[in-house]
């Protein structure tokens, strides 16, 4: 998704994500999972995620020292929804979340939201 982080998205089914707690190996630890999006590289998720009701499950991102964690690391005026995740596993160092650490919202805009999301 960070390829395309202006596309819209939707979920066939669920995913199970526990392979993540493998990824990205930066030479002493796994840091699992990269975010979609970072202010950081201004590169935000402007596009949409629909979940369709499906859940991710065992997400992994070990990054003690990084700021925007989350599966979503920077959205701006983006649309998430209907998406549930459990058996989370996630480290960073501020600015951290589950779903989305930092959703910047656009007053009026049509494709501004966070709905029918779940963690358990």
């Amino acid at each position: 998704m960070n390829c395309g982080i202006n596309q819209n998205y939707s979920l066939a089914n669920n995913i199970s994500a526990e392979s993540t707690s493998n990824w990205n190996f930066d030479g002493s630890t796994c840091e699992g999972f990269t975010p979609v999006g970072n202010s950081g590289t201004n590169l935000h998720f402007t596009g949409s995620l629909n979940g369709n009701g499906y859940t991710v499950t065992g997400l992994t991102i070990n990054r003690n020292a990084a700021y925007e964690i989350g599966l979503f690391g920077d959205c701006y005026g983006a649309a998430i929804q209907n998406i549930g995740l459990t058996g989370l596993a996630i480290k960073g160092y501020v600015i951290t979340g589950g779903l989305a650490d930092m959703l910047v919202i656009i007053p009026k805009s049509p494709i501004a939201m966070l709905r029918e999301c779940e963690w358990i």
